[in-house]
């Protein structure tokens, strides 16, 4: 099963991972959180940014991110590639020592390589789903 971590004051998802294990990725006081397993099916569309989850009286709530069109345009979706590179770069360099630290470095080497110019928009995938498309491992930001 996997696992939510969520903000005691509001609910809100914090962070997620895949198992025990992948908790590790995450730099986090776990006594300052509530965390929950979720399903499997739960946490893969929660990283590709379909689904959206909160804790309400100890319950897990989901819901569809609801936007058919995920970027409108290459300047959106630059917006969002930087903002990643920022958490990413954050992240590499607190954990140099964590055993995905060259794929999630690998993952920020191709976010900066991919030229928006030649999407096509509106976008109706995530980058999630397009780097799963074409074969390249991602890290959601909730799992960093």
């Amino acid at each position: 099963m996997a696992i939510g971590i969520f903000n005691k004051t509001d609910g809100i998802m914090f962070k997620v991972a895949l198992n025990d294990a992948a908790k590790q990725y995450i730099n986090i006081n776990e006594s300052d959180y509530d965390v929950v397993t979720i399903s499997d099916a739960l946490y893969s569309d929660i990283i590709k940014t379909k689904k959206w989850a909160k804790l309400e009286n100890g319950s897990v709530v989901e819901g569809d991110v609801g936007v058919n069109e995920k970027f409108v345009n290459a300047e959106h979706l630059q917006f969002d590639i930087n903002n990643r590179l920022e958490l990413i770069k954050g992240w590499l360099i607190n954990n140099h020592n964590k055993d995905i630290y060259n794929d999630v470095k690998n993952y920020a080497s191709y976010l900066k390589s991919l030229d928006v110019s030649t999407f096509s928009f509106p976008m109706t995938q995530t980058i999630e789903e397009y780097c799963e498309a074409n074969g390249v491992t991602f890290f959601h930001p909730l799992q960093l």
